[in-house]
């Protein structure tokens, strides 16, 4: 395999032909062929990265960000690993969230792109495990959008992931009026620890939050929440 990486990395083949490679592979179980094609898959994966990387100037480099895009979305939730990690999927998360990487032009295209596709792989998730880093990515590539497509699944999250997702968006610089209203809305959270990552997100946003206890009784947040709904709103994108 280090030869094939050597190998793909110095010829720089167009990164196409190598798509079906990262399709899903519809198996209910890990056997040999699962564990071989994500050996493979992950030289390949990692060939392209090391380009994007070490030859900026690569003619390919949009349609590189594009696959390795791709192996995020059909590697990161492969329902037969459960509650394991494939070894492309920790290369895919490792390169998008290492901040010796940052976004670019190219990155925001294929996450854009992709983003349907990652969103249904998300929500065919067997285990919790990958949810967030798969959040951080999203929001690291695409900002304020990503919230924003983010924020609408919460009807399919646990309340972990509700609490990630939160403090995640309270640590963002630009946030959307989805994204804003999220907030607002998870201060009635059935979890009270996602309540309180809902006071601090819109706290660190600026909210008027005052004398707000997020563990007051649902009749006092909702009282407060009109106002809080309203700055949601109004505030500038």
């Amino acid at each position: 395999m280090i030869a094939l990486h050597r190998f793909l990395f110095r010829e720089a083949p167009d990164p196409l032909p190598f798509l079906p490679l990262f399709a899903p592979h519809g198996k209910r179980d890990v056997d040999d062929a699962v564990l071989r094609r994500d050996v493979v898959a992950s030289t390949v994966a990692t060939s392209f990265m090391r380009r994007v990387v070490e030859t900026p100037d690569d003619p390919c480099r949009a349609a590189l960000y594009d696959a390795i895009v791709v192996v995020l979305a059909h590697f990161a939730f492969d329902p037969a690993y459960g509650d394991a990690h494939t070894e492309t999927s920790i290369d895919a998360g490792d390169f998008f969230g290492d901040p010796k990487i940052p976004p670019c032009a190219e990155s925001r295209a294929a996450f854009r792109r992709h983003l349907p596709e990652l969103l249904a792989a998300w929500r065919a998730r067997v285990t919790r495990k990958g949810t967030s880093t798969f959040f951080g990515v999203v929001l690291r590539h695409l900002g304020a959008e990503g919230g924003e497509a983010l924020v609408l699944e919460r009807g399919g999250m646990d309340g972990e992931e509700r609490k990630d997702l939160l403090l995640r968006l309270k640590d963002e610089e630009e946030i959307g009026q989805g994204a804003r209203l999220a907030l607002v809305d998870g201060l009635l959270d059935p979890s009270l620890e996602v309540r309180e990552a809902a006071f601090r997100g819109l706290e660190k946003q600026g909210a008027p939050v005052e004398g707000l206890d997020p563990s007051a009784r649902d009749a006092e947040i909702a009282a407060a929440s009109a106002a809080l709904r309203e700055w949601a709103r109004k505030t500038n994108p």
